[in-house]
């Protein structure tokens, strides 16, 4: 999985409701050209991800495989979302 497919899946769930994996989070996410916006419902306030920090958990994806938002956590305070979304993709494909 690359940015490109994260930014791909992201744009295709535009409005839906998602749910982290581990605590059942709601939330909504919105894409563009080089960010994601992530939208938890507990609060309604976007949180603005960039494609430097979407570069850098791709690769890690891509290295160890892991779909534990621990193990992005040193890269984005967001990995809970951008987890439940490369676990949506890896179940789509």
């Amino acid at each position: 999985m690359n940015t490109t497919d994260l930014l791909n899946l992201a744009e295709s769930l535009r409005g839906q409701e998602l749910h982290t994996n581990a605590r059942n989070a709601v939330f909504r996410v919105d894409a563009g050209p080089d960010r994601l916006e992530i939208i938890p419902s507990s609060s309604g306030k976007p949180r603005k991800v960039n494609r430097e920090v979407l570069d850098r958990v791709c690769a890690r994806y891509e290295s160890n495989g892991s779909l534990a938002p621990k193990d992005y956590q040193d890269i984005t305070f967001d990995s809970s979302y951008l987890v439940a979304l490369i676990r949506r993709h890896r179940l789509a494909t």
